[in-house]
């Protein structure tokens, strides 16, 4: 076999063996979830976290409120956004992603979980690109 051939069904590649097409395709279209960020307030304090984004791409961070859960404990405030940090006098860097800033302020005791999708605003109905999950706890 040369190295353009299909390997017969249940060859192995090295220790691999080949991925079905299907499984592949499911892999890819799934949206990434992002790592958990954990927040810990007492009544009244206020912590920020932020999420990297590139507006020029039409992708753009949302709080996703049927996907949180008790989010009466806190308020999540959005700060906006804030291009890629450059040297004074240089231009514009066109399609870099900046930042997107979040506050989180802590109004009652309890726990939250708040979900952020990534996702273009006009395509409805379609999974977002990136999901995040921002667990606060307020004691």
């Amino acid at each position: 076999m040369n190295r353009f051939e299909r390997p017969p069904e249940g060859a192995e590649m090295g220790k691999f063996k080949p991925l079905r097409t299907g499984l592949a395709l499911a892999l890819l279209a799934a949206p990434a979830l992002a790592e958990s960020i954990s927040i810990k307030l007492a009544p009244g304090e206020t912590a920020g976290f932020t999420l990297q984004e590139n507006p020029t791409t039409g992708y753009v961070w949302r709080l996703d409120p049927d996907k949180s859960q008790n989010a009466g404990v806190v308020r999540l405030d959005d700060l906006g956004f804030s291009p890629p940090q450059q040297k004074p006098g240089a231009p514009p860097i066109v399609g870099a992603p900046g930042v997107h800033k979040w506050s989180v302020i802590a109004l009652a005791s309890g726990q939250a979980k708040l979900v952020l999708v990534l996702e273009r605003p006009w395509e409805k109905g379609k999974a977002p690109a990136q999901t995040q999950e921002v667990d606060a706890s307020v004691k």
